[in-house]
């Protein structure tokens, strides 16, 4: 199991854009960790430091840093009967270049109307299985640096089987976390 896991944090630090299947098994220990907050569960990759509702993960494999920040929805909406763990992360790729992607836990409807809404902007993704991304590296730095400044973000997604979902993260400590993650990643 902790073979797997390293294998999947390596992954995350090299996958490309379409690449990230892989991270969604560690965000199911994140959602459970933030959702017990105070539990240890075994072979877990242990963030470094927990700013409020987000956490840094860093973990080094053949001698490359992966890192990256994570939350989970304080509030979920939508009219699904069941789905996976949702998370949001933002993965450092380089000093100029991070990424933001999140899964709503289902299957997206590719041809639906996938985004992330902040402070009255729209932030369109596109998606592949269960992630979605934003379309460059200016759209993630544009909704980075808005993030930085917002107390709430909601993701919204629609699955193939045409139900949808509107899952809220709070913004408290992201700041914090994302500074904290270029200081460590660089």
């Amino acid at each position: 199991m902790q073979m797997a896991m390293d294998s999947c944090v390596n992954s995350c630090a090299v996958a490309t854009r379409r690449n990230h299947f892989c991270c969604a098994a560690k965000i199911v220990v994140l959602g459970l960790t933030f959702h017990l907050m105070s539990a240890s569960i075994a072979y877990a990759i242990d963030p470094i430091k927990v700013f409020q509702n987000w956490a840094l993960f860093a973990a080094k494999k053949d001698g490359q840093l992966a890192c990256y920040i994570a939350s989970t929805p304080v509030s979920k909406q939508g009219n699904y009967s069941k789905r996976g763990a949702p998370y949001l992360l933002v993965t450092y790729k380089s000093r100029t270049i991070d990424e933001v992607s999140y899964s709503p836990g289902y299957d997206f409807d590719p041809t639906a109307d996938n985004h992330l809404a902040i402070n009255g902007q729209t932030f369109n993704s596109y998606t592949r299985g269960e992630i979605a991304w934003l379309p460059n590296a200016e759209a993630d730095n544009q909704l980075i640096a808005v993030m930085r400044q917002a107390t709430t973000l909601e993701a919204v997604g629609n699955s193939k089987r045409g139900t949808h979902s509107i899952d809220t993260y709070s913004l408290n400590g992201f700041s914090a976390a994302y500074t904290q993650m270029k200081e460590q990643c660089k």
